[in-house]
């Protein structure tokens, strides 16, 4: 039996830029934000596919009464 990691909340960090280096920085940092809970959630749809796939095999294979 295997399971898929848990979804958790994606999380971005706050900001409050008061100058254009300290916006062009948070911009900097929402983007690797993202990108790490982009990765997180395809991580996670790809283990779902691949128990899917497994589950519809087994029953595919399952014959009643062996």
């Amino acid at each position: 039996f295997s399971t898929c990691p848990k979804v958790t909340r994606c999380e971005l960090q706050a900001s409050d830029p008061a100058t254009n280096g300290e916006l062009a920085a948070a911009k900097d940092q929402a983007e690797k934000d993202w990108a790490l809970c982009t990765a997180k959630v395809d991580m996670i749809v790809d283990c779902q596919e691949k128990t899917d796939e497994q589950t519809r095999l087994s029953a595919a294979s399952f014959k009643p009464g062996d």
